[in-house]
């Protein structure tokens, strides 16, 4: 069992047991857990966009992370691609404290993929910034955003 999931069983037993919960502390703990668990994995998915403009660059995305993101020095200013979260950290983090569903399988959908700024853009418009209900990939398709399976 990892520590993320040890820490995210306790967290959810904490906020269970809690008569009146701060819930602002209980969504920070989760979101750092969640945000330690997608730096331990490699990016899954790139759009098609992403990856067309990733080529032109001459960046691997496969090896790019949120923190190297910026020393390639193709995107210094994060202006040009975006690490996206397919499934909102509020959402995971509403599913770890509210729901009965497994963490370990909570923790399976924390999943990122390289996306352009202007695909980015199109996710608030159509208010899928924090919210998305079932599956992101028709979330993404809404957009006019191709994912593509990178790994």
């Amino acid at each position: 069992m990892t520590s993320e999931l040890q820490l995210l069983n306790a967290l959810r037993q904490s906020y269970k047991n809690d008569k009146k919960p701060k819930i602002q502390l209980y969504n920070k703990m989760a979101k750092a857990l969640f945000r330690y668990d997608t730096d331990q994995k490699v990016v899954q998915y790139a759009s098609k966009a992403a990856l067309n403009k990733a080529e032109e660059l001459g960046v691997n995305l496969k090896e790019l992370n949120w923190h190297n993101q910026r020393k390639n020095g193709k995107d210094p200013d994060r202006k040009i691609f975006h690490y996206e979260h397919c499934n909102p950290i509020s959402v995971l983090i509403k599913d770890v404290l509210t729901s009965d569903k497994d963490i370990a399988e909570i923790l399976k959908e924390n999943v990122v993929c390289w996306i352009l700024k202007s695909e980015n853009k199109e996710l608030d418009a159509h208010h899928y910034r924090s919210k998305r209900e079932g599956d992101w990939k028709k979330c993404y398709q809404a957009c006019g955003i191709e994912p593509v399976e990178i790994n």
